[in-house]
């Protein structure tokens, strides 16, 4: 059974990403966004949105426990060996949230999200760069990219991005990457309109074309 941060590192591996196993971490180095919790709501009177990771903190510990808010007021927490996977009330001594890298939290509807896509080069000494089905060196190799070839950098974990290229996802060794910079116009700003099926489009040209369908994760 695992511990409190250990499910979270397990539930991003079956979705082919990375967490950090360790609260601590996570709340200082994987949130996206955070702040601090009264009463079960969120001090800076913004909704708190499922899928935040909530934390409990004491001066001695830190952000010693991690769980996930599913909204109506509950939040879903491993606690070891002895009580399992649980579930509790957001006002029951949860004192933080944060809300996680790499994940969407916009709700589904008629929006228009405006990003900036990150590139990146290939810069193995000799030879071609593995990409992995998750971020680990003993993963299974999808795909390999040529040295001097430009990725889509999706989400930063540490000594692993993870990235796209050309019709494949997956992650790279970071060290083997460089990023290139937005002073030499290589990065760019791209627009897409989520319609309410989750459907993605994106302008091209004159047109406006469907890029991705709802709910189709990577395969």
């Amino acid at each position: 059974m695992a511990d409190c941060s250990g499910l979270f590192a397990w539930a991003f591996r079956q979705l082919g990403g990375y967490c950090y196993h360790g609260s601590n971490t996570m709340f200082r180095r994987y949130s996206s966004a955070s702040g601090s919790l009264s009463a079960g709501k969120r001090t800076d009177g913004a909704p708190l949105k499922p899928g935040t990771a909530v934390y409990k903190f004491n001066a001695s510990e830190g952000y010693h426990h991690v769980g996930l808010y599913i909204g109506e007021g509950g939040v879903i927490e491993a606690k070891g060996t002895a009580y399992g996977v649980a579930t509790s009330k957001i006002g029951s001594g949860w004192t933080h949230w944060g809300e996680l890298k790499g994940v969407d939290y916009a709700e589904k509807g008629e929006q228009i999200a405006m990003s900036e896509t990150k590139l990146a080069v290939v810069t193995t000494a000799s030879g071609s760069l593995n990409m992995r089905k998750t971020a680990s060196k003993s993963a299974e190799v999808i795909a390999k990219i040529p040295q001097g070839a430009t990725v889509t950098v999706l989400m930063e974990a540490d000594e692993w991005w993870r990235v796209q290229y050309k019709n494949s996802t997956g992650w790279c060794a970071a060290e083997f990457l460089t990023k290139q910079e937005n002073a030499d116009n290589q990065a760019r700003m791209s627009i897409q309109i989520v319609d309410s099926a989750g459907n993605v489009f994106e302008p091209v040209g004159d047109f406006t074309v469907k890029v991705a369908n709802a709910d189709v994760g990577d395969s």
